[in-house]
């Protein structure tokens, strides 16, 4: 990375609200290639509370995607699905069962969990229940 990337980079982050604008990065800028196609064999729903690891049905997997997809991406405000509507003229709930698709295959193809932790460990605990898996193969 560059000398100029690296200072709006940490500029970004002195969080100074005169100095600070939103910084981003393309994948090609770091040559780094993306997968046109990725295999989901599992997911973790992560959430705060006492310790555990529950598989979860599809019906519950699927209604937890949906929900938290739609927390982070706002249909009717995000830039990018407006344009892509606009161009191929395709209509936006038209998009939201393309969604629902996608999430349905996921949940389908995939082994789904609840994890509640309440350190914030998630990591080391899915780690450790991915090695336990592995053992029991």
């Amino acid at each position: 990375m560059g000398i100029k990337k690296k200072l709006q980079m940490r500029i970004k982050y002195l969080k100074m609200p005169f100095l600070s604008r939103e910084f981003t990065l393309s994948p090609g800028y770091l040559s780094i290639n993306i997968a046109e196609k990725a295999i989901i064999s599992k997911v973790y729903f992560l959430e705060e509370g006492n310790g555990g690891i529950s598989k979860l049905t599809r019906e519950e997997s699927l209604r937890r995607l949906l929900s938290a997809g739609r927390m982070h991406i706002s249909l009717f405000e995000n830039q990018q699905l407006l344009s892509y509507a606009y161009r191929t003229s395709s209509p936006l709930l038209g998009l939201l069962d393309i969604e629902r698709n996608i999430y349905r295959k996921i949940v389908e193809n995939a082994e789904c969990y609840l994890l509640r932790c309440r350190n914030r460990e998630y990591g080391r605990i899915i780690l450790k229940s991915l090695k336990t898996s592995e053992c029991d193969e």
